[in-house]
């Protein structure tokens, strides 16, 4: 599935010298949410320092104790929840593969074929008990401290245990992946990757199956069968998630009327907008919103 321009969290992850970030937060026991919904076009490698988490990318949980984290590739909704008695210390390295492997020679591409083609299959648990997941959590651990230094002063470092990073989880996950999918048909279509770039440019419109079986150049019945192998979703499935997802920007960064943002992401119906977004998010609009902004203040003091 390509890229979403369309994206849930509206945050730069650039620090001036390079297309990559690094959160520090830690959640106190009152607060049972600890990473609000959200995606975004960077990868990302989550550590988890103090407590337990269970961190749901696309709903499926992956539940992370002290020592263990996971890699969340780009575009995919996650987020994180633990126990409402518990308190937890998380790092997230937030970074572009693109800008990654800007380091390496231009033939290089092998390393991202997973990632462009079977994206959700490469979320990937480090959990500490597995033997061949040890290099890739040291190196986590190392990057994951705090720092005051000028970002030039550790930019190398921290990309080099980066890239021990990616080689860790392509050797050990991405690899296995391409091979796999080998032995098996191709779902990635031209066609449906052309509906996909149309329905990311005009969610906000009435769009009907007719419109998008006619960007892929395919029958209803067919693209329909295609769309869903390839993404996951049916076409109005994906569609209104699409919808929700940018509502959901909305929300966290800006301050137009729930009523306005609904309607500027093709919903006509506010009945109908706040169940799809509970039923997508866990929440109503209203307590998403202040949900981010609780989050946000968490982060700062941080």
């Amino acid at each position: 599935m390509r890229e979403q321009n369309t994206l849930l969290e509206n945050i730069d992850h650039h620090t001036g010298v390079g297309h990559f970030k690094l959160h520090h937060i830690r959640v106190e026991e009152v607060n049972e949410s600890a990473l609000y919904l959200h995606c975004h076009p960077e990868a990302e490698l989550f550590y988890l320092t103090e407590g337990e988490m269970t961190i749901l990318v696309e709903e499926k949980p992956y539940h992370l104790r002290a020592g263990e984290g996971i890699f969340i590739p780009p575009n995919l909704v996650h987020c994180g929840k633990k126990k409402p008695l518990d308190s937890c210390e998380f790092y997230a390295v937030v970074f572009s593969v693109q800008w990654l492997l800007g380091y390496l020679r231009p033939e290089s591409g092998y390393y991202t074929q997973a990632l462009e083609n079977w994206r959700l299959e490469c979320t990937y648990l480090i959990d500490a008990d597995r033997e061949e997941n040890a290099t890739l959590l040291e190196a986590l651990s190392r990057i994951c401290h705090d720092t005051d230094a000028p970002i030039e002063t550790y930019e190398l470092g921290l990309a080099g245990e980066l890239l021990i990073c990616f080689q860790e989880l392509y050797n050990h996950h991405l690899m296995q992946l391409g091979h796999r999918h080998r032995k098996a048909p191709d779902l990635l279509q031209a066609g449906i990757q052309k509906s996909l770039d149309e329905m990311n440019e005009h969610y906000m419109e009435a769009l009907t199956l007719c419109d998008m079986a006619a960007w892929a150049n395919y029958s209803e019945s067919h693209f329909c069968h295609r769309f869903k192998a390839l993404t996951g979703y049916a076409p109005f499935e994906y569609l209104n998630r699409l919808r929700i997802i940018k509502a959901a920007e909305l929300l966290c960064n800006s301050e137009e009327k729930i009523t306005q943002i609904a309607g500027s992401c093709g919903f006509n119906n506010i009945s109908y907008f706040n169940r799809s977004f509970r039923k997508i998010m866990g929440v109503n609009p209203m307590e998403y919103r202040k949900e981010k902004k609780t989050l946000d203040i968490i982060e700062k003091i941080y």
